[in-house]
């Protein structure tokens, strides 16, 4: 699990990493790393994928699942039970899931998404568009003071406008 934590505080990102950093990031030897890539991929933590040609591995960080799927997975939970013991994994499981409230006599009361950010159903069914100056755009983020007073020509606005209108 060590492993797979160290790897997650590695930011995201499409650059390459040399092994030496991973290495290094996880304290581990080559053997050991690889030995603890096949546990997490065993428990979908991790996805390993190869490029043959340009001879690059890509480690895909999955996340853990919900304590109820992972316990009501077969596998995962009779792997979890010998690793820990039946009475400690019963602990477990009442303390992770414990007893369900019967809902089936209940109606949930509780706003919807829409409701409170102002959002209409159908907005949902829109097209969404996006136009803009490529140039205005980068302009207006590259200059040091942020943006400028109007980065909008008059048409643009008409046109954002009237996308938005409903």
């Amino acid at each position: 699990m060590g492993v797979y934590l160290s790897l997650s505080s590695i930011p995201s990102s499409m650059a390459p990493h040399e092994a030496s950093e991973l290495l290094r990031c996880c304290w581990s030897t080559l053997q050991d790393l690889q030995g603890s890539l096949t546990l997490l991929e065993g428990i979908g933590l991790v996805d390993s994928y190869k490029d043959e040609k340009a001879g690059v591995y890509c480690l895909l960080m999955n996340p853990p699942l919900p304590a109820e799927s992972f316990l009501s997975s077969e596998l995962l939970s009779r792997q979890l039970s010998n690793s820990i013991g039946e009475e400690n994994f019963k602990e477990l499981k009442s303390q992770l899931i414990g007893a369900k409230l019967p809902l089936k006599t209940f109606a949930r009361i509780g706003s919807k998404f829409e409701d409170n950010y102002g959002l209409f159903p159908r907005m949902h069914k829109a097209k969404t568009v996006l136009l803009f100056d490529k140039s205005k755009f980068d302009k207006a983020f590259t200059s040091t003071s942020g943006f400028s007073a109007n980065t909008l020509s008059d048409d643009e606005i008409k046109k954002i406008s009237e996308l938005s209108a409903f």
